[in-house]
């Protein structure tokens, strides 16, 4: 199979819809009690972490419908950067709740 501009749209739109699952999840539930901008951000933060951890391994495997598209280099590369990402927006979420219940100025 030969890559696409088409094709390379189409898994980034699904790797975003699966990475904002957990939110749209958490939307359906119950609201919590009123929190500060920060700690609504920090969690909204934390779930597209949650999200994007979860289906790494859907991007990272040997899958034939993915892997073969790209190339096993390119989605290798790609599991790379995304892991990298993944560090600093896991470490923001703690940052900006402990900004929002200290009132301390964020500083990212």
């Amino acid at each position: 199979m030969r890559y696409t501009y088409r094709l390379g749209f189409f898994w980034l739109l699904v790797y975003s819809l699966l990475s904002l699952l957990p939110m749209g999840i958490a939307l359906l539930g119950k609201l919590p009690p009123f929190r500060s901008f920060l700690e609504e951000f920090g969690v909204a933060l934390g779930l597209i972490g949650l999200g994007m951890m979860g289906i790494q391994f859907l991007f990272s495997g040997r899958y034939p419908k993915i892997a073969p598209t790209f190339g096993m280099d390119n989605v290798v590369q790609f599991h790379r950067e995304v892991g990298r990402h993944l560090l600093f927006l896991s470490a923001g979420p703690s940052h900006l709740h402990a900004a929002g219940q200290l009132r301390l100025p964020v500083i990212f």
